[in-house]
């Protein structure tokens, strides 16, 4: 009996089942080097796409730190144990693992930061916590966190109020702040300066944070408000006879430049060396005095011989009225303890700062 004839052709078949075997091989590698990929952090394409649009990111997510430095009281004076200004101690602390975008709006199209807080005041829930992303411990007192808006807004997230400059409704820097040339270029700003003033802040009371819009601009920082000379009269070198006696003269051609962080010159005046004292309000807020040429405190009771670096402050004195006015500013109490004084010896100017 004859066996059945198979149509049976070998080496198709072994072709066959190699192709098969290499296609299921391949597809197995696909697929594990997906998973390879999925297993790195990756960013959503959305996201990606305002990466792109922002010029973004070198350094992920940045926290600001500021250390307070300590003040030291006299009886009719108060300083900073080392310098003025550098009483506070500021570094930076970057995780470049984290994406601000991935967690908050970027690549934001209005420029005023007003016009930013009424778009999104009414769904703060969208500014979610860079802190809690990134399990982060800090000192919420003295940390906050940058965020990219857009070339002439940046963001700032806070998570809890400071004391005389933070509240649900604003922030109020009271002087300007120069930043550190990594988040510039990382955040592709215009500028490396948030102009001392007061900004709009967005509170999301369900990760409880304070997401905060200033402006920037470039250093140095020109102010196109009028300054306006105090040419006092019979000044003995007393805080409070300088506003009580005075003439004002306003200069409505003057520019004020901050040259240095801490050095305020006045320009034309100042460099063409008029001697007197100069009133501004860098933020429509607090006051500065600036002085050119020595303010010549005359003895009293407390130092027969004063140093001609310092002016004296006898205890409270409202601002006046006059003055305010002239500075666009409401009148407040001015305490001793809220005024700090520096002197530029090379550039005879001293320099006093009255907080409000």
């Amino acid at each position: 009996m004859k066996k059945p004839k198979m149509n049976f052709n070998l080496p198709i078949a072994i072709l066959t089942i190699g192709m098969a075997v290499c296609f299921m091989t391949s597809c197995q590698e696909e697929v594990l080097s997906e998973q390879g990929k999925n297993d790195i952090p990756t960013v959503p394409k959305q996201v990606d796409t305002k990466t792109k649009q922002n010029g973004r990111f070198g350094r992920g997510i940045c926290f600001p730190v500021v250390e307070p430095g300590r003040i030291v009281r006299g009886p009719l004076h108060i300083f900073c144990d080392n310098n003025w200004g550098a009483c506070n101690r500021y570094y930076v602390e970057c995780l470049p693992w984290i994406d601000p975008c991935a967690l908050i709006p970027c690549g934001i199209e209005w420029r005023n930061p007003w016009i930013i807080y009424e778009k999104f005041r009414e769904t703060p829930e969208i500014f979610e916590s860079f802190r809690d992303a990134g399990q982060i411990q800090i000192d919420a007192s003295t940390t906050l966190a940058y965020f990219p808006v857009n070339g002439d807004v940046l963001g700032m997230q806070f998570y809890e109020e400071w004391k005389h400059s933070l509240t649900k409704g604003t922030l109020h820097l009271r002087t300007s702040e120069v930043l550190d040339d990594e988040t510039v270029s990382d955040y592709s700003l215009a500028g490396n300066v948030l102009p001392a003033g007061i900004y709009p802040v967005i509170y999301n009371e369900k990760n409880g944070t304070f997401n905060a819009f200033a402006s920037v601009a470039k250093f140095p920082v020109k102010y196109d408000r009028p300054i306006i000379q105090v040419i006092p009269g019979n000044f003995d070198g007393s805080l409070n006879s300088l506003l009580k006696d005075f003439d004002l003269k306003e200069h409505p051609e003057s520019v004020l430049i901050e040259e240095d962080i801490e050095l305020y010159v006045v320009e034309p005046n100042l460099s063409e060396n008029i001697e007197g004292v100069y009133a501004f309000s860098p933020n429509l807020y607090d006051l500065t005095l600036v002085f050119k040429g020595d303010p010549n405190p005359q003895p009293n009771r407390f130092d027969p011989t004063p140093t001609p670096v310092k002016i004296w402050i006898n205890g409270e004195i409202w601002l006046d009225q006059e003055v305010a006015k002239l500075l666009n500013i409401e009148p407040f109490l001015i305490k001793p303890e809220n005024v700090h004084q520096a002197y530029d010896k090379e550039a005879d100017v001293l320099r006093v700062t009255i907080l409000r």
